[in-house]
């Protein structure tokens, strides 16, 4: 059986400039679009409306989104300059933010106990702890995978990051699996 494409919702009022990233809230009540203007958009799933715009200190694109695991409240955002932010969608919509990496953040993905923010910034992929509210705690950097006969002479880049459970898998360029 095919799967057919139909349009449910046109975005219109919410970015100056192009939408980079789209995530779905876990309820599905929300979903939050990422910009090249710095700008996260949420949106009523419902009717199509921008209901929050969260805008950091910095004006770099939002290259990538995640929301917090059971959660329409609290949604993690991967910018171009290195840093990932959150923003807490309630009456004050207060955004934090943390420089992780030199090079753009392009994925992002918390562990469904929500202890755990797993962030992929190029080759580079780094755990950081998240506290009961939140904010950003301890964090390391994982070694990339070994080199393979197909990754010998290119870098191994981070295609996407995702936990199964407990269990954290990375997709690499010219790798794999690990």
């Amino acid at each position: 059986m095919p799967l057919l494409y139909s349009e449910h919702r046109v975005l219109v009022n919410g970015h100056q400039q192009g939408i980079l990233c789209v995530e779905i809230s876990p309820t599905g009540k929300f979903v939050a679009t990422g910009g090249q203007d710095g700008v996260v958009c949420i949106w009523a799933m419902s009717s199509g409306t921008v209901v929050h715009r969260l805008k950091g200190q910095s004006r770099s694109s939002v290259l990538c989104l995640q929301w917090s695991p059971g959660r329409d409240d609290r949604l993690y955002f991967g910018l171009a300059d290195g840093v990932v932010a959150m923003g807490v969608v309630d009456q004050r919509l207060k955004v934090d933010g943390q420089l992780m990496h030199q090079t753009p953040i392009e994925h992002l993905s918390i562990s469904p106990d929500s202890k755990i923010l797993a962030v992929g910034a190029q080759s580079v992929l780094r755990l950081t702890a998240l506290s009961l509210d939140g904010q950003f705690g301890e964090s390391q950097v994982l070694a990339s995978p070994p080199t393979n006969s197909a990754s010998s002479s290119e870098e191994v880049l981070i295609t996407s990051v995702k936990w199964m459970k407990s269990q954290l898998v990375v997709t690499y360029m010219y790798h794999g699996l690990a």
